[in-house]
């Protein structure tokens, strides 16, 4: 079974699961529901199940800005900003994310997950160096499609970016040989 660790924030209508619910719909077309043990999301993939621990939190709006949530990786914290637009995501959105997490505590890390994937001028423009990881809903797609786990694609897709610079690597530069 893969696993997701993810933090939500509040949300007075849904328990703060409004993005999560959103991902797994996009992704798979399934909505999640509580695990009667805990705040565990399971959804079934076939063969496979996708375990999303939840660990609900104080509100994350802080000052005028919204992360979307967070999660832990390899003892690492990263927040998230998701973008579900049909359009590809610019730099201008790239710049604001890290604009709010350079007002985090320094180790603070990103990831950038946007649906329609990123513009190359958008990337280009938004250069190198930074602490963000990106993510599109390509390779999320692909990441399940493939029974690749969201902690392999993530440890991948962060030993890739510290050796290129590059924040945004496509699963299949990754995995060259997935089926699509």
């Amino acid at each position: 079974m893969g696993e997701i660790s993810v933090k939500t924030g509040d949300n007075a209508r849904n328990g703060g699961k409004n993005s999560l619910n959103r991902l797994i719909r996009c992704v798979c077309g399934k909505k999640i529901g509580p695990d009667p043990r805990n705040f565990n999301q399971r959804v079934s993939l076939g063969r496979h199940d996708l375990l999303i621990r939840t660990f609900p939190k104080g509100a994350f709006r802080l000052k005028g800005e919204q992360i979307d949530g967070s999660f832990l990786l390899n003892n690492e914290t990263y927040l998230v900003e998701a973008k579900w637009h049909s359009t590809k995501t610019g730099n201008a959105d790239l710049h604001a994310f890290h604009g709010k997490l350079d007002q985090k505590i320094s180790w603070a890390r990103g990831v950038f997950i946007s649906w329609a994937g990123f513009t190359k001028s958008g990337l280009d423009a938004w250069g190198r160096g930074k602490k963000v990881i990106c993510v599109s809903g390509y390779d999320l797609v692909l990441m399940l499609k493939n029974n690749i786990s969201f902690r392999m694609l993530m440890e991948e897709k962060i030993r890739r970016a510290a050796e290129t610079g590059n924040l945004y690597i496509k699963i299949d530069e990754i995995y060259p040989n997935i089926s699509k």
